[in-house]
């Protein structure tokens, strides 16, 4: 079972014969989190939403809360996934993203892209391939919609 946590994935098998949970986090997305994080705009982004926070309820975030919340609630709370999702989307049609990468995301809830190719597993990659080939099957080869 895949485990995803912020920017992080971790790996969850059950041994068989222990019946206990191991986990393991990609190092890879450790990485890629910690080189992510040194970006400055990265590093913008992260001060003005701690600002956002301190606007909107008068004090700094506490251990555990969420820095990105939803504007909604009283209480610091997290988007829900439907509402994540439904946010992202409207970014990317108005980015112009075509058609056939939304809908992938949709299914699978990654962007991928050669850029991050080396940071997602074979299962993943199966994933977003699939979610592509029902894309096709629905709206004919990519590139030769509408």
């Amino acid at each position: 079972m895949v485990v995803y946590c912020g920017m992080l994935v971790a790996l969850v098998d059950r041994d068989p014969v222990e019946g206990i949970y191991k986990m393991s986090i990609s190092r890879k997305l450790q990485r890629a989190r910690a080189r992510a994080m040194e970006k400055p705009q990265v590093k913008r982004a992260v001060a003005d939403a701690r600002k956002d926070f301190i606007a909107k309820f008068g004090r700094e975030p506490l251990e555990g809360e969420p820095l990105i919340f939803d504007p909604d609630f009283d209480t610091p709370t997290p988007y829900t996934d439907e509402k994540m999702t439904n946010m992202m989307v409207e970014a990317m049609e108005a980015a112009g993203i075509p058609d056939h990468l939304i809908f992938a995301y949709r299914k699978t809830g990654m962007i991928m892209g050669a850029e991050n190719a080396g940071l997602w597993t074979e299962k993943e990659i199966n994933e977003w391939n699939a979610a592509i080939a029902e894309y096709e099957a629905l709206h004919g080869p990519i590139g030769e919609e509408g």
